[in-house]
């Protein structure tokens, strides 16, 4: 019996907490704020890509050093197959 008084008084107790108007705006707006904030990594390939292709000189840091690179490649497999 003294079960079913202590529950009984906790239900009155749930039904009186009140919440305000823009409680619901709130925890929206928390949403969108932590998912925004989760897509943010310290590499994030799509910005890499935007950083590249608005600047020129970076366009053409990275053609020349994809072209070194695969210079040595060819060069480290032609010498591994005459060796």
């Amino acid at each position: 019996m003294k079960t079913e008084e202590i529950y009984n008084t906790w239900k009155e107790q749930k039904k009186q907490i009140e919440v305000s108007k823009s409680f619901s705006g709130k925890v929206m707006n928390r949403i969108y704020q932590y998912e925004r904030n989760k897509c943010k990594s310290l590499f994030n390939a799509q910005s890499l890509i935007e950083l590249m292709s608005a600047h020129t000189l970076a366009k053409a840091g990275l053609i020349l050093t994809g072209g070194v690179v695969g210079f040595i490649r060819v060069v480290f497999v032609v010498t591994m197959v005459l060796e």
